[in-house]
């Protein structure tokens, strides 16, 4: 039946003829080992002494056989039969070798690592077995792991350093938006400012026009009214209208004639508002007070 086991050591059987331990080799595949400590008295103990030995786990099993004098492979299937094989070693094989094949779990796991000791000499490593080898090379180890620590520390301190600047440059990057959105919004207050002060200048222009205006259009009402007489003057003047018509029609030619379209365009305008027809009047106020053509439609209404 096939057992299975995995260990490292020294295992001594007794040769039957003297009593001299006998080192008891395994042998799985390529691998080999020497068991230490006493000779297995079973087949469960002689798997686990294997297992160890080779540094498998708990889950591999092996089948056991065993090599006589003669070179011939005996299969181990008991206790009994290990005992047999135990007993039946001359002291001319020199050793005694188990050859097993394992199954299941073929895994390899780590080998439990001595004590580690900070200051190592060869005197203290005779202590363990004399492996002085081994010792350097766990020191070895130890040094390594203790370097790899300090340079995963290194690297968070230096992650966290990155993450604060990153944090840094994002809170001045969001002061230096800040004060930016603040200064467009005094931009835009001074801008709307200067608006309606220009705003308000210009109505202020517009009504002081107006009233000046309304002042002319009061000072010809006046003169108007002045110029105005008796039913006989209403008379007289009724019969030399057609005479004075022709004269008006002539002298509103020459008058048209001595201005440009721009500004005969305009005094019309005025005219048709109510201001009166006295066009030389109208072209005086316009020439006092450099009335532009936009004001026209604007600014100046009809009085009531």
């Amino acid at each position: 039946q096939s057992r299975t086991a995995c260990t490292r050591g020294n295992i001594f059987a007794m040769a039957e003829n003297d009593g001299t331990p006998l080192p008891i080799i395994v042998r799985v595949g390529e691998e080999e080992a020497t068991l230490e400590g006493p000779p297995p008295d079973t087949m469960l103990e002689l798997e686990e002494k294997t297992r160890h030995a080779l540094g498998y786990g708990a889950g591999a099993k092996f089948c056991f056989k065993w090599i006589d004098e003669e070179e011939d492979m005996i299969m181990l299937g008991s206790d009994e039969e290990l005992k047999e094989s135990l007993s039946s070693v001359s002291k001319s094989q020199r050793k005694l070798v188990f050859v097993g094949e394992i199954s299941g779990d073929t895994s390899k796991v780590a080998p439990h690592a001595p004590p580690v000791q900070e200051d190592l000499d060869a005197d203290h490593a005779v202590e363990y077995d004399g492996e002085v080898e081994g010792w350097i090379l766990l020191k070895k180890r130890q040094d390594k792991e203790s370097m790899s620590m300090a340079s995963s520390v290194i690297s968070s301190v230096s992650e966290q350093e990155r993450q604060a600047e990153k944090e840094s440059q994002e809170v001045a990057a969001a002061e230096e938006k800040f004060q930016q959105l603040e200064q467009d919004q005094k931009l835009a207050a001074r801008l709307a400012d200067e608006m309606e002060q220009a705003e308000k200048a210009q109505l202020q222009e517009q009504e002081n026009m107006a009233r000046k205006m309304e002042e002319l259009l009061r000072i010809q009402d006046e003169q108007g009214e002045g110029e105005q007489s008796a039913e006989a003057k209403d008379e007289q003047e009724e019969r030399e209208a057609p005479c004075k018509q022709q004269a008006s029609k002539q002298n509103e030619d020459d008058f048209r004639n001595s201005i440009d379209e721009k500004t005969w365009t305009q005094i019309l305008q005025l005219s048709e508002m109510g201001f009166g027809e006295d066009y030389p009047m109208l072209l005086k106020v316009l020439e006092n007070h450099h009335v532009p053509s936009l004001y026209l439609a604007v600014t100046f209404a009809p009085l009531d």
